[in-house]
């Protein structure tokens, strides 16, 4: 922390993300993307906001439960209802 005091918009914090999608996300998309191309930028998508850019599923809410139900479990219950 720098102590410095910056606007919310496209010349402040949207500016200092590493993250092109981030940045991009905010304000200027095609600007913060041109700009990102023209220096070879990198995206890991490692944060929230990259990853629902490109529709995969974030580790939030919903999307933190990894459970999948047997296929066998189904056949089960399956046979009980009738």
């Amino acid at each position: 922390h720098t102590g410095e005091i910056l606007q919310i918009g496209r010349h402040g914090i949207s500016g200092k993300k590493s993250s092109v999608f981030a940045r991009a996300a905010f304000e200027v998309t095609v600007k913060h993307l041109l700009d990102a191309a023209v220096h070879g930028e990198y995206d890991p998508l490692e944060g929230i906001t990259e990853n629902v850019i490109v529709g995969q599923t974030i580790a939030l809410g919903t999307g933190i439960v990894d459970l999948t139900m047997s296929s066998n479990y189904r056949e089960f219950s399956d046979k009980e209802d009738k």
